[in-house]
């Protein structure tokens, strides 16, 4: 079934981009500097200035268990908490609620989560990560539509 909305995603995807794509010899700039990196934190560190010009907007969550998500849904029974190394979540008051137990700071409906690993580290752990994560925002983006209505 065609979502109502298909026809206003697709032209807001094919729109031109509000700002500039960056020159190439700043894309190589960065392929070199992850290519570097030798672990996790280092990748990381590389990827947060990519965010800078979003930090108002947004909260950036590193390292965080999703500790909310209720146990046994189907696509969690018996594992931990998601744990993305970095997630992101509209800091609009109207999406405010406790996704991090006992952290009143914390948002709800993350719409962006990623896993980054070295070049080194295992990439078919990582897409089963974040394949983990988007099965977390998506249960939670659901559980907020059926409240809703």
């Amino acid at each position: 079934m065609t979502p109502k909305n298909a026809k206003a995603t697709l032209d807001r995807l094919n729109r031109s981009r509000r700002t500039a794509s960056p020159p190439e010899s700043q894309y190589q700039l960065y392929c070199e500097k992850i290519e570097a990196a030798g672990n996790e934190a280092a990748v990381v560190q590389r990827i947060l200035p990519l965010f800078k010009d979003y930090d108002r907007k947004y909260n950036v969550d590193m390292n965080r268990a999703f500790v909310a998500l209720p146990k046994d849904l189907g696509f969690n029974d018996g594992l931990s908490a998601p744990s993305p190394t970095l997630s992101r979540a509209s800091r609009k008051k109207s999406v405010r609620a406790v996704r991090f137990k006992d952290d009143l700071t914390s948002t709800t409906l993350p719409h962006f989560a990623g896993e980054w690993k070295s070049r080194t580290g295992d990439m078919d752990e990582a897409m089963l990560q974040s394949g983990y994560d988007g099965a977390a925002m998506v249960y939670g983006r659901n559980q907020a539509r059926e409240y809703l209505g």
